[in-house]
């Protein structure tokens, strides 16, 4: 019996040269950024990236503070196809490989200056505003 090829939707084309967004990642990055913009008052002040499994997949925690003091979470699973839904208070979001998942906080790290960089008690890193 013949394998099935999975059509897989990746967010960024990640080569060594290249980490720019495809043309799915750039809609999903600009519809999250503006959901962050209105939920957490224009900005972020820090950034908590912790990993778990869940049900056999491998999940990514993405918690988010604003600037007006309101939290967000992303949590992030690889399986093999995208599926983004922001529009709850806590985001499910389904990527193709940790490539994506990187892609995803760098340009939050990126986008909102979050140069500073420490781990908490609990083992996740903490992106914060700071100088780069």
């Amino acid at each position: 019996m013949a394998k099935k090829h999975i059509n897989k939707e990746y967010l960024f084309n990640k080569t060594l040269a290249q980490d720019e967004p495809t043309s799915i990642g750039i809609k999903l990055l600009n519809a999250l950024d503006h959901h962050i913009r209105i939920q957490l008052g224009g900005g972020l002040e820090s950034l908590y990236l912790s990993s778990y499994r869940f049900e056999g997949v491998q999940c990514f925690a993405i918690d988010l503070e604003g600037l007006n003091g309101k939290d967000y979470s992303i949590n992030l699973g690889i399986i093999s196809k995208n599926q983004w839904g922001i529009y709850s208070s806590t985001a499910e979001v389904d990527v193709t490989d940790g490539i994506d998942i990187i892609g995803i906080v760098q340009h939050l790290i990126c986008t909102y200056k979050l140069f500073n960089v420490t781990e908490n008690h609990n083992g996740a890193l903490v992106y914060s505003l700071g100088s780069a």
